[in-house]
Order: C-alpha cells, then structure tokens, then sequence
C-alpha cells in the first residue's frame, strides 16, 4: 500500500490545461482531416449527411467534457504520487472510465434527439439517420480520443525524459550562471 506523503501536492492545473488544449486541438485538426478526407472520398451519403455531422460534432463536445476529468487526473499525476506506478495506473484508468462516461452520455442524449426530431419519419429513413449518427459519433470519438492521447503521451515523454534540476532557474541566477535553467541532461556536455 502506497504512503501518503508529509504534505498535500501543489496543485499544477494551470501547467496541465494548456497542455490538454494543445492536444485537445491537435485531436479536432486530425478529426477535421479525416472528415474531410471521407466526404472528398464519396463516403458520406448526401441524405444523412447532416446526421453524420451531427454525430462529429456530438463526439467533439465529449471530448470537451472528457478534459475536466483529464486535468484532474493529470494534475495529480504530477505530484508526489508521480513515482508509485500502481496509484498512477489506477488513476489513468479512472480517467479512461470517465472519458468512457462522458461520451455514452453524449451518445445517449444524442440519440434521444435524433429521435425525436425524426419521431414522424419513416422508419427506413430514422434507421439511417441514427445509425448514420452513431457511426460518425463512434469513429469521431475514436479518432478524436486517439489523436488527443497521443499527442498528450508524448509531450508527457518528452517532458520525463529531460528531467530538469531541482533548483531550478533560480539556483542559477544567484550563482551568476544560467546553468540552473538548463535540464540535467544539456550540463553534462
């Protein structure tokens, strides 16, 4: 069982929300690209295209929700439990079951729309709209979460792989260099 540190862990949220927007926008622009990419390829059909979009959009506002649950989860990842690999893991599947929830929520609240809108409809045309939405929310949301985690993992490497020296600026600027500010590994060249 893991200890509990002396202290509470400062909070970093305002060092993880940009780094969740970057890769938040990094997520949409690779989701932009393919959407784009299937509806210069044919692959949209011209009567439930409006219901696709719909569906992008829809897994688009699931990943904005699913970010609040990120910089939490996030935020905490960088403090002292940072080192216990189990804790870690633990909350990265909480964020991974939180992200899950968002977007059945957004699903099921799209869905519910979708059939109410077309409550007078045929039931040949409501099959293909709600199915034309949950496959673009579907393979939105996949793309989207893919794109976003990715980009997210490896800033997250990078940032781990040049630890910098616990001093910090600081320590350099009072010893009249600036080799505080460097990481570890650019001072022993």
């Amino acid at each position: 069982m893991p200890s509990r540190p002396a202290e509470s862990a400062p909070c970093h949220e305002p060092a993880v929300m940009p780094l969740l927007l970057r890769g938040l926008g990094f997520g949409v622009g690779v989701l932009t690209a393919a959407v784009l990419l299937a509806w210069s390829a044919g692959l949209l059909p011209a009567a439930t295209t409006s219901y696709a979009v719909l569906g992008v959009g829809a897994a688009v506002g699931a990943g904005v929700l699913a970010l609040a649950a990120h910089r939490r989860i996030l935020a905490r990842a960088t403090g002292p439990y940072a080192q216990d690999g189990r804790l870690l893991a633990g909350r990265l599947q909480g964020l991974l079951g939180a992200a899950f929830a968002a977007k059945l929520a957004v699903l099921v609240l799209g869905m519910l729309y979708v059939n109410r809108v077309l409550a007078a409809e045929a039931a040949a045309a409501k099959f293909a709209a709600t199915a034309s939405f949950a496959i673009a929310f579907a393979a939105a949301s996949l793309v989207l979460q893919l794109g976003t985690a990715g980009y997210v993992a490896r800033a997250l490497g990078r940032a781990r792989r040049t630890p910098v020296d616990p001093a910090g600026p600081a320590a350099g600027a009072a010893g009249g260099t600036a080799a505080g500010a460097l990481p570890m590994a650019e001072r022993s060249r």
